[in-house]
């Protein structure tokens, strides 16, 4: 906490104090005279004018909050502000690690203002993980039936899985609906490349995963899967909560599922069969299908 915040508190205390002080001074006396019932000491032994002027200085000490007020509201305006600007200069940066450092600061200016920042940083957050594997994703989207999968495909990239883990960590989206990004259905997250990793306490309602590429094995750990409403999976029933080329498996393990539907193929485009790909499916909630197959659906009571 700066000291631009930490003045601004104080001086809201320091108002909230002398308004507290001033209430009392200035306004119980006339109360207690004005219920006696006799009006013509409904003012005591003051003057009007006395009281003309406590009216002024209680004026005086609200103003002075408001502007305390303002004032911390528009220092914090301006540190976001900043916060923010450096975020998308890191990310800029040539460097790996400089850029990790500018995905990392990008969620927590959503924890001080959510509906500002929850917009941008999820645009911001979805180029990351679309553009750091953008051209093995684009290289295995071009193979057909005919073709031979590829092989020692690379690594998934550092940023872009803490991109994701990043989109994964911002459940405020689900509340906000003022930007443009917000008012959708779900949020797409496109070309996320994933080779051998590990996906642990992260919230993906209201997220769809469009251009997926899975190798090797990748594991979801007590991850939540789904629409950001019921009404609103009730109106879009058919869309894919993921669209997928694969080669290895993926674990959903302590994972709930709100009727997510997934759109298997490997590499080349082929339909796969769902056990061959997915699996530990029997120790998660919800409903979930793959390929048409229903593959997950306890704790949730069973459709008419």
């Amino acid at each position: 906490m700066n000291n631009q915040v930490l003045i601004a508190y104080a001086a809201i205390a320091i108002v909230g104090i002398l308004f507290g002080i001033a209430i009392p001074i200035y306004f119980i006396p006339v109360f207690v005279s004005a219920f006696s019932g006799v009006p013509s000491s409904w003012l005591g032994d003051k003057p009007i004018a006395e009281y003309g002027l406590g009216g002024l200085q209680l004026a005086a000490i609200v103003f002075g909050a408001f502007i305390a007020w303002r004032g911390y509201y528009l220092n914090k305006r301006i540190a976001l502000s900043t916060r923010f600007q450096n975020a998308v200069q890191l990310l800029g940066s040539g460097s790996p690690s400089t850029q990790l450092g500018g995905i990392a600061l990008l969620p927590s200016l959503i924890v001080d203002d959510p509906k500002t920042y929850t917009g941008p940083v999820l645009r911001i957050l979805g180029q990351s993980v679309r553009e750091k594997n953008s051209e093995e994703v684009d290289a295995i989207y071009k193979l057909t039936a005919k073709d031979k999968e590829p092989g020692d495909l690379p690594r998934s990239s550092p940023q872009a899985i803490n991109a994701l883990r990043g989109i994964g960590g911002i459940k405020s989206f689900l509340r906000w609906k003022t930007d443009s990004v917000l008012r959708q259905p779900y949020f797409d997250v496109t070309g996320l490349y994933l080779n051998d990793y590990e996906i642990r306490d992260r919230d993906f309602r209201g997220v769809r995963f469009r251009r997926t590429v899975v190798i090797d094995h990748v594991r979801f750990v007590r991850c939540h899967f789904g629409g950001r409403s019921s009404a609103l999976r009730e109106a879009i029933p058919d869309l894919p909560t993921f669209s997928v080329r694969i080669a290895g498996k993926v674990s959903f393990e302590d994972c709930t599922f709100d009727n997510v539907t997934i759109s298997a193929h490997n590499l080349c485009g082929l339909t796969v069969e769902p056990d061959d790909h997915f699996e530990a499916l029997e120790d998660c909630a919800g409903l979930l299908t793959i390929n048409g197959k229903v593959c997950g659906r306890r704790g949730l009571p069973p459709r008419p």
